[in-house]
This record gives C-alpha cells, sequence and structure tokens, in this order.
C-alpha cells in the first residue's frame, strides 16, 4: 500500500495556487502543486521507499516525479532507468531534482561528461546543472576538472538549447564562485559571453549576469 499512500499524501499535501505557480514556470499537468518543503516532509515519511520509485515516475504526475527523485537510490534504481528519467525530464525544475539524484551514482563525474554534450536539451540542462553542484559541493574534485568547461561554455553557450543555456550559465557561476583559483577566468568568460538569452515563459524568472553574481558572492562572502 505504500505506493498508494504516497499519491494520497501528495494529493492531500497540494494546492491550487501552487498548481498555477508551477504552470507559469512551465509545468504541465497532471500536479498536485505540492511544495517542496512538503515533498521532503513525504520523503522523510517514507523512507525506504526507494523501490516506489518508478511506479511513482510512471504515473507522469510532476509532484510523484519529483517525489520519486527524492526516494530513489542508486543502489534499486539503476543507471539505464535514470537515462530514461532524464529524457522525459519535461521541465527545468524536474531537471533539477534528477541531478540532484545524479551526483550520488557511482562514476557519476563520467556520467556528467557525456550528458552535457547531449542533443536532448533535458539531458544536456541536466548535465550542467550536475556540474552545478560538483563545483559547489565535490571538495575532492580538482579545480583543473573544471577548466576545459568553462571553454565549452564559452563556445557553445549561445547555440545550445534553451534551458540548456541557462544550466550553463549557472554553471559558469557555480565554477566562479566555489572555484578559487578560476574564480577570474570565470569572469573573464562571462565578458566574453556577454548576455545570455533564455526564453521564461510567463514565470518572470530573469537570467543572472554571471560575472556580476560571481562578484556579488565574493564581496558578500
Amino acid at each position: 500500500m505504500k505506493f498508494e499512500e504516497m499519491m494520497e499524501e501528495l494529493e492531500r499535501s497540494g494546492s491550487k495556487k501552487n498548481c498555477a505557480v508551477y504552470k507559469s514556470h512551465g509545468i504541465k499537468e497532471p500536479m498536485f502543486g505540492v511544495s517542496f518543503t512538503n515533498l521532503k516532509r513525504i520523503a522523510g515519511e517514507f523512507r525506504n521507499s526507494s523501490r516506489q520509485a518508478t511506479l511513482l515516475w510512471n504515473t507522469e504526475n510532476h509532484d510523484a516525479r519529483m517525489l520519486a527523485t527524492l526516494v530513489a537510490s542508486p543502489t534499486d534504481l539503476s543507471m539505464d532507468e535514470l537515462t530514461l528519467w532524464a529524457e522525459e525530464a519535461e521541465n527545468y525544475v524536474l531537471c533539477g531534482s534528477v541531478a540532484g539524484l545524479m551526483v550520488r551514482y557511482p562514476n557519476s563525474w563520467i556520467t556528467t561528461q557525456a550528458w552535457i554534450e547531449s542533443p536532448m536539451e533535458s539531458v544536456s540542462t541536466i548535465g550542467w546543472n550536475a556540474v552545478s553542484i560538483f563545483a559547489a559541493k565535490a571538495t575532492r574534485r580538482a579545480d583543473s576538472e573544471f577548466r576545459p568547461l568553462i571553454d565549452f561554455i564559452i563556445k557553445n553557450i549561445h547555440h545550445a538549447p534553451n534551458r540548456t543555456r541557462y544550466a550553463m550559465n549557472s554553471a559558469l557561476i557555480a565554477i566562479g564562485r566555489h572555484r578559487k583559483s578560476l574564480t577570474e577566468i570565470a569572469i573573464k568568460a562571462a565578458e566574453v559571453i556577454g548576455e545570455v538569452k533564455v526564453d521564461h515563459g510567463q514565470s518572470g524568472q530573469e537570467t543572472p549576469n554571471a560575472a556580476n553574481a560571481i562578484r556579488e558572492f565574493l564581496a558578500k562572502a
């Protein structure tokens, strides 16, 4: 009954107001409109539910898919299944959550290198989201491993798919903020790149200027 209980709890925790907000961010029905705070709470309540993750994903319900990424484990979800999830992630919010799961897999850095060059927008977006996570949190990864990525961003960002452009810009910011030996290089790269145009739909979201975002972060730090 765990799967049914999880779906029921998602439905109870949703709101029409959140649904309206999510729709403005390009998230499609079906969904219940569950906040991320409630998603984390539900994931905590249903610990050891990793084997339910595929069932949740297969509902095609946005909130259920988000929950799937929070309860799934690399020990229960194969890389082939995760790759399918990446291909099916139809909005940028879900792409971010899949990236958070992907970086927990063995050899995820190698997977990241492959995914950032994918012709599929969702997969490449997830790959660059993963770069941001690694830049900020993977202390064992050497700064030198991120240096070629800056050159890749300079060369390819303006030709990348819409949400991939945003994820690449975010990755450049993360590298500049958290990789001290690459900070000035990232800032100069951002200045070379110039304005990054991303269609944010009706969300009102804006694409940050990477050079300014790096400088502001360092000033506060």
